[in-house]
């Protein structure tokens, strides 16, 4: 599953030019009901919620408006583990006890214990150029989880299971920014423009600051919401302004104490110079931009695609082993210094010498290349050590004879190939 798939049969330059940032969009699915069944079914939560441990800051119930304390569904006394009190887990009978009488369940981030999901997430990730937050919604027959509000982010509304019925209310406060989140302006909603129903299949997106509310009829209720949490111009400028800042002198001068005294045209040209100082900067803002990008990814990366594998499979390289990137567009985050070059990924730094410049470069422009191929008058060892330090890292993994990375690599580590803590309904990996 991914964008075109979660649109269908919309093109996705119809969407991002009618209704993205614009307006609510409601996908009907007729006679599909098992459209999602590859990303979540109740039997898989079922499962998840029978095996799995829970963390408080991973659940959330309300009802009829009113959020449930977590002290309701917390386990009661958590224990200790070399004198530290370890996280508080839920008591998962007492959270669906609040179910049956009523309440909705919110299951935060649910990507992290469900590997569908994790894909799903990334994909969207990549191509949306933002920060997806995958929450799973569990809702009883005749039920109504939260009051009317709005959110300050996009949000998908994929119907998994059931049906639903959505109320939309007209947005008086256009694309708020997360300092104006629900609750904290004194916003009222909007006329009601829209009634749906999803059933199981069908998809509603709705911008950021749209009123909404939703309520089961006669069925259980199984939905997942992908908030998008976009870059947006004001981050970018901000950014950028920050970068430049740092580089231009200009920029760290005081504004003048007379400013609001000085004609309006006078004021607006120093402003415009001061401006064109960090505007027409193009390889600035494209390194700033790209930095961005890295973090946002960064950030919501916990894991990486049969790591453990990948790496044991390097005790064995050799100067002809084939490697590969295992993202086609990822980089590593380089600081050139005077003697080195400093390489960041995934929040682990590795500083090397200057000489090992022209191999860093390689790795990043090579879709698929050997040790022994590198550039540089290095040993063979010194430039298996490199590659291995990278693979560690999650940058690089091993291509075998098949020519499929990692995961293949099961046969000599003596590991099942595993994308995730759980890849979906018959997975090995997965809930048994």
């Amino acid at each position: 599953m991914d964008l075109q798939g979660i649109l269908a049969p919309y093109a996705e330059d119809v969407f991002f030019a009618t209704y993205w940032e614009k307006q609510p969009l409601h996908i009907r699915r007729q006679r599909q009901g098992g459209y999602f069944r590859d990303l979540l079914t109740l039997n898989s939560l079922n499962r998840m919620l029978s095996e799995l441990l829970f963390r408080v800051d991973e659940c959330k119930a309300a009802r009829d408006g009113e959020i449930i304390p977590s002290s309701a569904y917390v386990a009661e006394a958590p224990m200790r583990v070399m004198e530290r009190t370890a996280p508080d887990y839920v008591n998962t009978a007492r959270l669906l006890g609040l179910f049956a009488q009523g309440a909705t369940l919110v299951f935060s981030q649910l990507s992290h214990k469900w590997h569908p999901l994790q894909v799903l997430k990334q994909a969207l990730e990549k191509h949306l150029a933002a920060t997806v937050v995958t929450n799973v919604f569990l809702t009883n027959r005749q039920s109504r989880g939260f009051s009317v509000h709005y959110d300050s982010h996009d949000i998908f509304v994929l119907q998994l299971h059931g049906a639903k019925r959505w109320s939309i209310y007209a947005s008086p406060l256009a694309l708020p920014l997360k300092s104006q989140a629900f609750g904290i302006g004194s916003v009222e909603k909007g006329s009601l423009i829209a009634e749906v129903i999803l059933n199981a299949g069908d998809v509603l997106y709705l911008p950021r600051g749209y009123f909404h509310e939703a309520r089961t009829m006669d069925t259980v209720s199984l939905h997942l919401t992908l908030g998008i949490h976009p870059y947006l111009w004001l981050d970018y400028l901000t950014d950028l302004l920050r970068r430049v800042g740092h580089q231009t002198v200009s920029l760290r001068e005081s504004v003048p104490r007379n400013f609001l005294g000085m004609p309006a045209e006078q004021r607006m040209k120093q402003l415009r110079d001061v401006a064109s100082d960090f505007i027409d900067r193009p390889d600035v803002a494209s390194q700033v931009y790209a930095s961005a990008l890295r973090r946002k990814r960064e950030a919501s990366m916990f894991s990486v695609h049969d790591h453990l594998s990948a790496i044991l499979a390097g005790h064995d390289l050799a100067p002809g082993s084939r490697i590969a990137k295992r993202e086609a567009g990822a980089v590593l985050d380089t600081v050139r210094r005077r003697n080195s070059i400093k390489v960041k990924y995934l929040g682990q730094t590795f500083v090397f010498p200057s000489s090992y410049e022209p191999m860093v470069e390689a790795v990043q422009e090579r879709s698929e290349f050997t040790p022994g191929e590198l550039p540089g008058r290095m040993a063979p060892e010194q430039k298996i050590r490199f590659v291995a330090k990278l693979i560690g890292a999650g940058f690089l993994w091993t291509l075998p004879e098949n020519g499929f990375g990692g995961a293949s690599t099961a046969a000599d580590t003596g590991l099942e190939p595993c994308a995730g803590l759980h890849q979906g309904e018959n997975s090995r990996c997965g809930v048994p």
